[in-house]
């Protein structure tokens, strides 16, 4: 029975939710967009980054991922 009420609530609810999908969706992705261009990378000099792919084995696997 529990299952029954359960697909009975989803279906009642579908079209208000989907209409909250729709609403939001360029709040979302206005927000995404913002933080994409407003994030600023981690910064390091090239030869700290050159000697520690050299010397560090996980800096070198994390380069490859």
């Amino acid at each position: 029975m529990r299952k029954f009420f359960s697909g009975l609530w989803r279906l009642v609810t579908a079209p208000f939710r989907l209409l909250w999908q729709v609403i939001s969706f360029p709040v979302r992705a206005y927000r995404q967009a913002q933080k994409f261009l407003t994030n600023e990378p981690d910064e390091h000099a090239l030869m700290d980054v050159v000697s520690g792919v050299v010397s560090d084995k996980d800096v070198r696997q994390a380069m490859w991922d």
